[in-house]
Protein backbone atom coordinates (compact mmCIF):
# COMPACT_ATOMS: atom_id res chain seq x y z
CA UNK A 1 0.00 0.00 0.00
CA UNK A 2 1.33 3.45 -0.89
CA UNK A 3 1.39 6.40 1.50
CA UNK A 4 -1.36 8.15 -0.42
CA UNK A 5 -3.64 5.11 -0.12
CA UNK A 6 -2.89 4.85 3.59
CA UNK A 7 -3.59 8.55 4.04
CA UNK A 8 -6.90 8.26 2.17
CA UNK A 9 -7.91 5.42 4.49
CA UNK A 10 -6.71 6.97 7.76
CA UNK A 11 -7.60 10.65 7.26
CA UNK A 12 -11.39 10.18 7.71
CA UNK A 13 -10.72 8.25 10.92
CA UNK A 14 -8.23 10.88 12.08
CA UNK A 15 -10.79 13.58 11.34
CA UNK A 16 -13.09 11.80 13.81
CA UNK A 17 -10.35 12.04 16.46
CA UNK A 18 -9.38 8.38 16.34
CA UNK A 19 -6.14 8.43 18.37
CA UNK A 20 -4.66 5.33 16.73
CA UNK A 21 -5.44 6.64 13.23
CA UNK A 22 -3.78 9.96 14.10
CA UNK A 23 -0.71 8.14 15.40
CA UNK A 24 -0.47 5.85 12.36
CA UNK A 25 -1.16 8.64 9.88
CA UNK A 26 1.86 10.59 11.12
CA UNK A 27 4.06 7.71 9.88
CA UNK A 28 3.14 8.59 6.30
CA UNK A 29 4.58 12.09 6.84
CA UNK A 30 7.46 11.21 9.16
CA UNK A 31 9.28 8.67 7.01
CA UNK A 32 12.30 8.30 9.25
CA UNK A 33 10.71 7.71 12.64
CA UNK A 34 11.12 11.22 14.08
CA UNK A 35 14.83 11.59 13.33
CA UNK A 36 14.99 12.79 9.73
CA UNK A 37 12.11 14.10 7.66
CA UNK A 38 11.24 17.04 5.47
CA UNK A 39 10.19 20.27 7.23
CA UNK A 40 6.67 19.85 5.82
CA UNK A 41 6.53 16.22 6.92
CA UNK A 42 7.87 17.17 10.36
CA UNK A 43 5.21 19.86 10.83
CA UNK A 44 2.42 17.50 9.79
CA UNK A 45 3.81 14.63 11.90
CA UNK A 46 4.15 16.90 14.96
CA UNK A 47 0.57 18.11 14.51
CA UNK A 48 -0.65 14.49 14.34
CA UNK A 49 1.46 13.50 17.38
CA UNK A 50 -0.05 16.35 19.40
CA UNK A 51 -3.60 15.50 18.32
CA UNK A 52 -3.09 11.83 19.22
CA UNK A 53 -1.47 12.81 22.54
CA UNK A 54 -4.39 15.13 23.30
CA UNK A 55 -6.54 12.01 23.03
CA UNK A 56 -4.20 10.29 25.53
CA UNK A 57 -2.57 7.91 23.05
CA UNK A 58 0.45 6.78 25.10
CA UNK A 59 2.80 6.04 22.19
CA UNK A 60 2.26 9.52 20.76
CA UNK A 61 2.89 11.05 24.19
CA UNK A 62 6.11 9.05 24.53
CA UNK A 63 7.26 10.14 21.06
CA UNK A 64 6.60 13.76 22.00
CA UNK A 65 8.87 13.26 25.00
CA UNK A 66 11.70 12.18 22.69
CA UNK A 67 10.97 14.97 20.20
CA UNK A 68 11.19 17.66 22.89
CA UNK A 69 13.98 15.92 24.80
CA UNK A 70 16.37 15.31 21.90
CA UNK A 71 15.31 18.02 19.41
CA UNK A 72 14.07 15.52 16.83
CA UNK A 73 12.41 16.85 13.67
CA UNK A 74 14.07 20.23 14.20
CA UNK A 75 11.94 20.97 17.27
CA UNK A 76 13.66 23.07 19.93
CA UNK A 77 14.46 21.23 23.16
CA UNK A 78 11.89 21.90 25.88
CA UNK A 79 12.50 19.97 29.13
CA UNK A 80 9.16 20.91 30.67
CA UNK A 81 7.14 19.77 27.67
CA UNK A 82 9.25 16.63 27.38
CA UNK A 83 8.62 15.58 30.98
CA UNK A 84 4.94 16.58 30.75
CA UNK A 85 4.43 14.18 27.83
CA UNK A 86 6.50 11.42 29.43
CA UNK A 87 4.48 11.55 32.65
CA UNK A 88 1.24 11.57 30.71
CA UNK A 89 2.40 8.64 28.59
CA UNK A 90 3.05 6.67 31.79
CA UNK A 91 -0.45 7.47 33.03
CA UNK A 92 -2.02 6.19 29.81
CA UNK A 93 0.24 3.22 29.05
CA UNK A 94 -0.42 -0.38 29.96
CA UNK A 95 1.62 -3.53 30.49
CA UNK A 96 5.27 -3.62 29.54
CA UNK A 97 5.10 -0.13 28.03
CA UNK A 98 4.01 1.25 31.40
CA UNK A 99 6.93 -0.50 33.13
CA UNK A 100 9.39 0.93 30.60
CA UNK A 101 8.02 4.44 31.13
CA UNK A 102 8.07 4.08 34.93
CA UNK A 103 11.71 3.03 34.73
CA UNK A 104 12.55 5.96 32.44
CA UNK A 105 10.85 8.39 34.82
CA UNK A 106 12.49 6.80 37.85
CA UNK A 107 16.00 7.26 36.44
CA UNK A 108 15.21 10.67 34.95
CA UNK A 109 14.23 12.06 38.34
CA UNK A 110 17.02 10.26 40.17
CA UNK A 111 19.92 11.47 38.06
CA UNK A 112 22.76 13.15 39.89
CA UNK A 113 23.04 16.92 39.85
CA UNK A 114 25.09 18.83 37.28
CA UNK A 115 27.72 19.61 39.93
CA UNK A 116 28.15 15.91 40.67
CA UNK A 117 28.42 15.09 36.98
CA UNK A 118 30.91 17.89 36.30
CA UNK A 119 33.04 16.77 39.26
CA UNK A 120 32.96 13.15 38.06
CA UNK A 121 33.87 14.17 34.53
CA UNK A 122 36.73 16.38 35.71
CA UNK A 123 38.04 13.61 37.97
CA UNK A 124 37.88 11.18 35.06
CA UNK A 125 39.65 13.65 32.77
CA UNK A 126 42.37 14.34 35.31
CA UNK A 127 42.83 10.66 36.11
CA UNK A 128 43.21 9.60 32.50
CA UNK A 129 44.96 12.79 31.28
CA UNK A 130 43.69 11.92 27.84
CA UNK A 131 42.48 15.33 26.75
CA UNK A 132 38.93 14.55 27.79
CA UNK A 133 36.42 16.82 26.02
CA UNK A 134 34.25 18.29 28.80
CA UNK A 135 30.85 19.33 27.50
CA UNK A 136 28.40 21.36 29.52
CA UNK A 137 26.14 19.21 31.68
CA UNK A 138 22.71 18.33 30.37
CA UNK A 139 20.13 20.82 31.73
CA UNK A 140 17.88 17.87 32.59
CA UNK A 141 20.20 16.99 35.45
CA UNK A 142 19.62 20.28 37.23
CA UNK A 143 16.03 21.06 36.25
CA UNK A 144 14.45 17.67 36.84
CA UNK A 145 16.22 15.88 39.69
CA UNK A 146 13.59 15.06 42.30
CA UNK A 147 14.16 12.09 44.59
CA UNK A 148 10.60 12.12 45.92
CA UNK A 149 9.18 11.84 42.41
CA UNK A 150 11.70 9.13 41.55
CA UNK A 151 10.55 7.10 44.56
CA UNK A 152 6.89 7.56 43.66
CA UNK A 153 7.54 6.04 40.22
CA UNK A 154 9.58 3.28 41.87
CA UNK A 155 6.61 2.44 44.14
CA UNK A 156 4.21 2.43 41.20
CA UNK A 157 6.49 0.01 39.36
CA UNK A 158 6.70 -2.28 42.39
CA UNK A 159 2.94 -2.55 42.42
CA UNK A 160 3.20 -3.99 38.92
CA UNK A 161 6.44 -5.99 39.09
CA UNK A 162 8.27 -6.71 42.35
CA UNK A 163 11.26 -8.18 40.46
CA UNK A 164 12.32 -4.66 39.43
CA UNK A 165 13.06 -3.87 43.08
CA UNK A 166 16.47 -5.55 43.22
CA UNK A 167 17.88 -4.13 39.97
CA UNK A 168 16.64 -0.60 40.68
CA UNK A 169 17.98 -0.63 44.24
CA UNK A 170 21.40 -1.77 42.98
CA UNK A 171 21.44 0.96 40.33
CA UNK A 172 20.41 3.59 42.86
CA UNK A 173 23.14 2.48 45.26
CA UNK A 174 25.71 2.77 42.44
CA UNK A 175 24.55 6.30 41.62
CA UNK A 176 24.91 7.43 45.21
CA UNK A 177 28.13 5.56 45.99
CA UNK A 178 30.26 8.12 44.17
Amino acid sequence: MKDQEIQEYLEPLAAQNDAVALYLLRQTYDKFEIVKCTPEGAAKALDLFVKAADLHQAEAEEHLYYIYRYEFMGIKEDPKKAVFYLERAEQNAKGESKMKLLETLYYLYLLPTADQIATDLLNTANATASGFDLNLPDPYYTEIKNTDKALSFFCKALQIDTKKKQSWIKDTAKLHAK
